[in-house]
């Protein structure tokens, strides 16, 4: 089951990196890209702003620190390792594939970024957070689903603040997650190898 997932979303990021290098964007990326300053607000952009800074590199490595420090108190030695690994695999990967494809960002009038644009770190390293916590917790809780939920929301709600901020097109985003999850995915299936 495992391995059917992370072929799939594979397939889907090879897909997104195959449409950008080759056509330079999905149909969808400029019309959002162009319309998504009518959704602005000053509240909005705030909440924005905000849900983007928690997961900027500095904080998700911070809060990433923390959080497998705590893991290596409770003694939940594995889940240390499968966590860090995998976000460890996602920085890397994103950041090898942005200087790759040499993508170009939009422009935007709320927020200064850098570098290149495909796929969305942001994204990635949500997406790789995110599922890291679950499956941390996934076999101490009854409530599954409901972790599953809360965790892909917060990754879903990090890519969309990007593409709102207009930093990344809409096809950054959907690599970026992705690729999120191929590497937690890769991560849990080295551990099991090198068990």
């Amino acid at each position: 089951m495992k391995t059917k997932i992370t072929l799939s979303f594979a397939t889907i990021f090879i897909i997104l990196a195959l449409i950008v290098i080759t056509q330079g964007s999905l149909p969808c990326d400029g019309w959002i890209s162009s319309h998504i300053s009518s959704l602005y607000s000053d509240t909005l952009t705030s909440v924005m702003k905000l849900i983007s800074d928690i997961n900027a590199m500095r904080e998700s490595l911070a809060l990433s620190l923390v959080f497998v420090m705590w893991l290596v108190y409770k003694k939940w030695y594995k889940e240390a390792k499968i966590y860090t690994m995998s976000l460890f695999l996602s920085i890397f990967a994103f950041a090898s594939l942005k200087h790759l494809i040499a993508r170009v960002r939009p422009e935007s009038i709320l927020v200064n970024a850098h570098n290149y644009s495909f796929p969305s770190g942001h994204s990635t390293m949500s997406m790789a957070m995110a599922l890291g916590v679950y499956f941390v917790f996934a076999n101490k809780t009854t409530q599954k689903t409901l972790l599953l939920s809360g965790v892909i929301f917060w990754a879903i709600l990090v890519g969309l603040s990007r593409i709102y901020l207009n930093v990344h097109w809409c096809s950054d985003v959907l690599a970026g997650w992705s690729l999120g999850i191929v590497c937690t995915m890769i991560a849990q299936a080295i551990y099991k190898k090198d068990r």
